[in-house]
C-alpha cells in the first residue's frame, strides 16, 4: 500500500491546507499554532535526532489529511506541550492549571480542551487501548477526537523505521505488543485508510534492519543546551579524505 505523503515542515503544512481549500482564517490560526510551537519546543529533539516540530508538523498533517475540524488539527500540532513543551515559567509540562492557562491563551479553550483530553487519554498500555474498543459506542465527541489525535499520533511515531532509531524497545516488541491493537481502534473510529496505513508501515518496519553505527542508546527526548563545536575530523577518515579534494 502506498503510504499518503505528509508534511513536515511549516510549508508543507501549508501547501497540504491549500490543497484541502482551507481559506484565509484556518491558515492564519495554523501560522499561529506553529509559531507557539516553534517557541515552546526550541531545541528539543527526539531519540531518533529529529526535531520535535517536525513530528509534531506531522501528527498535524496526519490529522488534517483525515479532514477533521480546524480545532483538532491545531491540537494535533500542540499535542505534546502537556509533556515536553517548555513553558514561561521555565518549567517542562504537566497540565498544571497555570499552564493550561497560558495554551488557553495561545489556542483557545476548544484546542487546549482536545489537547488536555489527549493527555488524558492514552493510548499505552495496551489494557488501555482495550477499554477504549470496549467503551467506544459511549465516548463523547471530544474524547473520540482526541482517539483520532492519539492514532495519528502513533503513526508518525513508526513512520521512517523510527522507533528503530533508539534502544527504547526492539521495534519489534513495540509492534507485537501495541500494532494490532491500534489499527483496530482507528478502525473502531472510522478511519480505515489511517488502519491500512497503520498495518502497511507496521509490516514495513518489522522487516527493516539498521546498521547498529545510526542508532541512538538514549531513548528519551533531548535538548541541546549549548551550541555544538565543531569536531576535528579524524585522521583518515572519509570525511577528511574528501575535505581534501
Amino acid at each position: 500500500m502506498k503510504i499518503r505523503d505528509y508534511a513536515q515542515t511549516f510549508p508543507q503544512l501549508i501547501n497540504q491546507a491549500l490543497a484541502q481549500g482551507l481559506q484565509s482564517e484556518a491558515l492564519e490560526g495554523l501560522r499561529d499554532a506553529y509559531d507557539t510551537a516553534e517557541r515552546m519546543f526550541n531545541g528539543v529533539y527526539r531519540p531518533a535526532r529529529v526535531p520535535f516540530i517536525c513530528h509534531l508538523v506531522r501528527t498535524a498533517s496526519i490529522v488534517l489529511a483525515e479532514e477533521q475540524p480546524l480545532a483538532v488539527v491545531i491540537a494535533s500540532l500542540l499535542h505534546a506541550v502537556y509533556l515536553r513543551a517548555r513553558f514561561q515559567d521555565g518549567t517542562v509540562g504537566p497540565a498544571t492549571e497555570s499552564h493550561r492557562e497560558e495554551i488557553r491563551r495561545e489556542v483557545g479553550e476548544e484546542v487546549e480542551g482536545l489537547i488536555f483530553h489527549y493527555d488524558r487519554t492514552p493510548a499505552h498500555p495496551r489494557e488501555a487501548v482495550a477499554g477504549h474498543l470496549q467503551n467506544l459506542d459511549r465516548y463523547d465527541e471530544i474524547t473520540r477526537k482526541a482517539l483520532i489525535m492519539r492514532v495519528a499520533n502513533e503513526l508518525e511515531d513508526v513512520l521512517d523505521n523510527v522507533l528503530a532509531f533508539s534502544r527504547k524497545r526492539p521495534c519489534y516488541e513495540y509492534i507485537e505488543q501495541y500494532g494490532d491493537q491500534i489499527v483496530k481502534l482507528a478502525r473502531a473510529l472510522g478511519r480505515n485508510t489511517l488502519a491500512d496505513e497503520l498495518a502497511a508501515v507496521y509490516k514495513l518496519d518489522l522487516s527493516s534492519q539498521l546498521p547498529e553505527i545510526v542508532v541512538r542508546k538514549s531513548s528519551q527526548c533531548y535538548e541541546h543546551e549549548r551550541p555544538m563545536r565543531i569536531q576535528s575530523i579524524k585522521k583518515g577518515s572519509p570525511l577528511n579524505k574528501n575535505s581534501r579534494k
